[in-house]
């Protein structure tokens, strides 16, 4: 099937769904390149956001359980408006001109289908003929960014049969890219810095909870915070700074993808999520210190792992996966992610608490293969 025209989707063809469920919807970007000219560029993409409100930060739950969060006023922003997206200085939005396409998309159609398809699904982005939202925001008098796709190599992610992930590369793009080193000071000085928790961090946490008595062994547990960056949204003119140019798709005219939340792949992205990061372990820590426990919560990223006794894991582990769910928005936590044991896997390492060791897991060994070879290539 084929487009009529090289910018627009007709009514016949936009009403027209593809019922591959790895391809996109038609008629969805149909709706959204209606939607632009019916009700304009800002308010199409607040619609949106609000349409699938219960994926991001709730920010109901901030006003009712986070008032003392030392972040508190960060995090309700976060939540009512969105984060802000700060691009360098001199920086100058190209407005698709020179914008194209990297090579390295050819190699994943099927992985960047995929993708798209459940982005579009869920609410993650909108996506829409080029043309249209040139029309869109020439109309609205705004600018836009375009930037490309690409991918990281990850060793042993089952989520890519290339053993990578893809990414939104704010780098590459056509007039220099959103992200810099010269915007970072920016960034931590609205979000604060990130600091995630190191081996000897857990280890100390691990010793801690150790029962002096041993009637109370140790339980290793492990948590994860699913799409963490993308329950973040981003204020709807920030939006159209995280505009990806797509692939060709056959049936489909040249199209751009408008991010609606944190991307993998935008410097500031860890920042802005460290805030909710912070905000549950630091609720996690006051409920381990309501019911006397030692256990303490250490987030790598969006990875939780804590050493309670084994009297009070369930109580925990129940404590964290309401938290999680309720700040984070529907089905933020991964069950099948979640791991609680004597023998726990944590940020690369494993934890063993039968015979006290910690030793690499074969996804860190991976990893160290694969930075080997990075740094000396054959």
């Amino acid at each position: 099937m084929r487009v009529k025209n090289d910018h627009s989707l007709s009514e016949e063809f936009g009403q027209q769904c593809v019922s591959d469920g790895n391809k996109l919807n038609q008629s969805t970007i149909y709706y959204h390149s209606q939607s632009f000219k019916e009700l304009g560029l800002i308010e199409t993409i607040r619609n949106e956001q609000l349409k699938h409100a219960t994926i991001f930060l709730q920010s109901e739950i901030v006003k009712k359980h986070y008032a003392d969060f030392p972040q508190y006023n960060t995090l309700l922003q976060l939540a009512e408006e969105g984060a802000t997206i700060c691009t360098p200085p001199n920086f100058r939005c190209n407005n698709g001109q020179g914008a194209s396409v990297r090579p390295v998309c050819d190699l994943v159609p099927s992985a960047i289908h995929a993708r798209l398809s459940q982005e579009q699904l869920i609410g993650d982005s909108i996506i829409v003929p080029q043309q249209v939202l040139k029309d869109a925001a020439s109309a609205a008098g705004l600018e836009f960014h375009v930037s490309e796709l690409s991918w990281v190599f990850k060793p042993g992610d089952a989520k890519s049969n290339l053993l990578g992930r893809l990414v939104d590369d704010y780098t590459n793009s056509a007039g220099g890219g959103i992200n810099g080193d010269d915007t970072m000071a920016a960034i931590v000085q609205m979000y604060g810095d990130v600091s995630n928790p190191q081996l000897l961090d857990l280890c100390q946490a691990y010793l801690a909870s150790i029962d002096p008595q041993g009637q109370d062994p140790v339980t290793i547990a492990t948590e994860d915070v699913g799409r963490a960056y993308r329950r973040v949204k981003v204020r709807p003119k920030d939006c159209l700074l995280l505009v990806l140019n797509l692939p060709p798709i056959d049936g489909f005219p040249p199209l751009y993808s408008i991010g609606l939340s944190g991307r993998f792949g935008y410097c500031g992205a860890g920042h802005i999520w460290a805030v909710a990061a912070r905000a549950l372990q630091w609720r996690f820590d006051l409920e381990c210190s309501a019911i006397l426990s030692t256990a303490r919560g250490k987030i790598y990223v969006d990875d939780l792992t804590f050493f309670p006794r084994a009297s009070q894991a369930p109580r925990l582990i129940s404590f964290w996966a309401g938290i999680c769910n309720e700040l984070c928005g529907v089905n933020a936590r991964q069950e099948e992610k979640a791991h609680v044991g004597p023998v726990t896997p944590s940020i690369g390492w494993v934890f063993s608490q039968p015979d006290d060791r910690v030793y690499v897991s074969e996804k860190g060994f991976l990893s160290l293969v694969a930075c080997f070879f990075d740094l000396f290539p054959l």
